[in-house]
C-alpha cells in the first residue's frame, strides 16, 4: 500500500535568521533548504473497480470510480440495473449521485459517507431523492 504524505516544508534560509523574518534584500542569494518528512510523491486516489453491499438488504454493487481532482465519475450497477456515479472526495468525506437505470425508470440516490486515507475502503447511508423512496447503509472495497 502507498500512502501520500503531503507533509513537506520547504524553509528558504537567507542572510541567518534575518532571512526568516523577511531581512533579505535583492542582493543575496538565498539558498533553498527542503526538508522531508519521507514523502514517497505517490498519489493516492480511489480510481478503480469497487464493490459493495447495501448494509440493510444485502443486495451487492459494483462501481467503476474514476477520480480527477477529488471530482469523482464513473459506472455503477446492482440487480441488473447499471446506472452512472458522479461525486467528490473532501478529505476522508465521500459524496455520490448514483443514477440506476432500472425496469420501472431511473432512481436517483444521494450517497455520503467515509472513505479510508489509503481510499480503498469507504462505508455510509444513502437517500434516494427520485423515482423511489427509501434509505439505508452500504460499504464498499476495492
Amino acid at each position: 500500500m502507498r500512502i501520500f504524505c503531503p507533509m513537506a516544508v520547504a524553509v528558504l534560509l537567507c542572510g541567518g535568521a534575518a532571512g526568516l523574518w523577511g531581512g533579505c534584500d535583492s542582493s543575496s542569494a538565498p539558498t533553498p533548504l527542503l526538508v522531508t518528512d519521507n514523502v514517497t510523491n505517490t498519489t493516492v486516489t480511489a480510481t478503480g473497480n469497487w464493490s459493495g453491499t447495501f448494509t440493510t438488504t444485502g443486495v451487492p454493487f459494483r462501481m467503476t470510480l474514476i477520480e480527477s481532482d477529488n471530482a469523482l465519475s464513473g459506472s455503477y450497477a446492482a440487480e441488473g440495473a447499471p446506472g452512472e456515479v458522479s461525486g467528490q472526495i473532501t478529505n476522508s468525506t465521500i459524496e455520490l449521485t448514483v443514477t440506476a437505470h432500472t425496469g420501472g425508470g431511473d432512481v436517483v440516490a444521494q450517497w455520503a459517507g467515509t472513505i479510508t486515507a489509503g481510499r480503498n475502503s469507504a462505508t455510509g447511508g444513502f437517500n434516494i431523492i427520485s423515482g423511489g423512496g427509501g434509505s439505508g447503509g452500504w460499504q464498499m472495497t476495492r
